[in-house]
């Protein structure tokens, strides 16, 4: 009676457990990507990860901000060879102005629509037939106003307003304050719908445009304490993002919507790192499908904390705040820090790597192959610009870097092993286009093994990451990489640290098919020697002994 009991209890339960109808995910507050249109080639939010036909999505890419500017002028720099450059260099995404940070464009846009859109489509089409993903970002505020404060209309104001102002049509009444883009149904605001209207129609199924951004560091321009006319409140934007998001998910049902924001200003946004993640950050990031942030090293150094750990901030912020995935829209240093710095110390392997170790799905370097000259004075987006300019000619040891990142954040194969080291667990990272099989350490052997597979006569490649314990106590401080015992010439691999990770990487090349790899200790070469003779000297006084019996 009572095994009768509690089997029918058993079973209601599990009945009861059936029918209950579940609760959806959370996936924080704001407008969520529609799920409608196909998947097929179009960038995926799931989560708090980005898919691409139902495989993560890994790149790494720059900022070329006038690159459409390229496309519209018949002088100056030519935009079909910085498309065709970055792909040859590993460059997989270009993030630039819809508007080239320039009136003159807009106005090409207002005056000439047709021949507007032609060109817009051979940069388009240009970018597509080298396997290059571009990023429109929508509305291109510019920072330096403060010549807008002190003597209003001489300044440079964002490229819509600093365009409209001149029609004959523009409100004067308006001209400095009310007509701001940021403000619902101002004229500023309405030309810039139209246009944004026009773009997200006309390329809403284009598979080469990767996500609408909309805007460029947006949050920088609101709560200023120098004026409250010239720049929108918290809430202006807010709404204002709102309100676009809107717009573009109505015309477009394939591409997810990016925010384009900056990490917060220490001080102004954030006394501490802490409070900048989890204030203004999700603040201007509740209404998108992708949050973005832009770093540098001077951000590191006003919070006083690594590139990895500031970085990791936000990505857990919009982890676990606001469930979505996070990219790297801007990073780098002056072209001075680039062309100076050793290899191992440059700010920009410490993002490369964290974009790589916590699975950011994108990080973009500022800039890719800026014209020093060619290009009109002033340049659209400022004279300073060529101050940060990567490129592989100028800056061959960092382009090589963007380069080898991204391979590995495509690599198919990402192992982890765990080993045991004086009483704690380390890891051995291998990143590779190989299949990786037989892995072993041995610390009595002092080497690291496995094997690698690929198609016969493809070319592979392969990165090891070595805790710093093993490298200095197993393998002796150095190594060298043998296939299938033999040396590998030095051309073929490349080792560096990262400062803000306790790894020595290991990067090599090589033929497909089959090979085991051994990574062993690289002893110099009078240590060599004196153990061969030690050897010889033995091996002669075991002989004499037998000889002597």
């Amino acid at each position: 009676m009572n095994r009768w009991l509690l089997s029918t209890m058993g079973f209601l339960i599990t009945l009861l457990l059936i029918s209950a109808p579940c609760k959806a995910p959370i996936v924080g507050n704001g407008i969520s990507q529609s799920s409608e249109g196909t998947d097929s080639g179009f960038l995926r939010v799931n989560g708090n990860s980005l898919t691409l036909n139902g495989t993560d999505f890994r790149v790494v890419g720059a900022n070329h901000v006038d690159l459409i500017w390229s496309f519209m002028n018949d002088y100056g720099e030519n935009g079909t060879k910085v498309i065709e450059d970055a792909a040859r260099c590993g460059i997989k995404a270009l993030r630039f102005s819809a508007t080239a940070v320039s009136k003159d464009i807009v106005e090409k846009w207002y005056t000439n629509n047709s021949t507007f859109w032609n060109r817009y489509d051979k940069m388009v089409e240009t970018a597509s037939s080298n396997g290059v993903y571009l990023i429109p970002v929508l509305v291109w505020t510019y920072n330096d106003t403060r010549d807008n404060i002190t003597n209003p209309g001489n300044g440079l104001f964002e490229p819509f307003h600093n365009f409209s102002r001149y029609l004959p049509e523009f409100p004067l009444s308006d001209k400095y304050d009310k007509s701001h883009i940021f403000i619902t149904n101002s004229f500023v605001n309405n030309r810039s719908k139209e246009f944004i209207s026009e773009m997200v129609t006309k390329y809403n199924e284009n598979k080469t445009i990767l996500m609408w951004e909309i805007g460029n560091e947006l949050n920088l321009v609101t709560g200023r304490p120098d004026t409250e006319n010239y720049f929108p409140t918290t809430k202006d934007l807010q709404n204002y993002m709102q309100d676009i998001c809107s717009l573009i998910w109505k015309l477009d049902k394939n591409h997810p919507v990016e925010s384009g924001m900056q990490a917060p200003n220490f001080h102004d946004q954030g006394t501490t790192l802490e409070e900048a993640a989890s204030n203004n950050f999700t603040q201007f990031n509740d209404f998108v499908n992708v949050t973005s942030i832009h770093i540098y090293r001077n951000q590191t150094k006003d919070y006083n904390v690594t590139a990895k750990d500031f970085i990791t901030a936000f990505l857990n912020s919009s982890k676990d705040n606001l469930n979505k995935p996070m990219i790297i829209g801007e990073f780098g240093e002056t072209r001075d820090e680039n062309e100076n710095a050793p290899d191992n110390s440059s700010f920009i392997p410490s993002v490369l790597e964290t974009t790589l170790r916590f699975d950011i799905p994108m990080s973009l370097i500022w800039e890719w192959e800026v014209p020093d000259q060619g290009v009109p004075d002033p340049i659209p987006i400022g004279g300073d610009r060529p101050g940060w300019n990567i490129d592989p000619v100028k800056t061959p040891h960092i382009v090589e870097m963007l380069k080898i990142y991204s391979m590995l954040a495509n690599a198919p194969s990402k192992e982890r092993y765990d080993v045991a080291k004086a009483g704690k667990t380390l890891s051995i990272l291998i990143h590779s286009n190989s299949t990786i099989t037989s892995f072993n350490y041995s610390e009595a052997l002092g080497q690291i093994a496995f094997n690698i597979t690929g198609p016969t006569g493809s070319n592979g490649f392969c990165r090891v990451a070595i805790r710093n314990p093993i490298l200095q106590d197993v393998l002796h401080g150095n190594c060298t990489v043998l296939l299938d015992g033999v040396a590998l010439n030095e051309n073929a691999t490349k080792n560096w640290t990262v400062q803000d990770f306790d790894d020595t990487f290991i990067f090599f090349n090589y033929t497909h098919s089959e090979h085991r790899i051994t990574i062993v200790p690289e002893f110099p070469s009078f240590f060599v020697l004196t153990q061969f003779l030690a050897a010889i000297l033995l091996a002669f006084t075991i002989y004499k002994k037998k000889r002597t019996r």
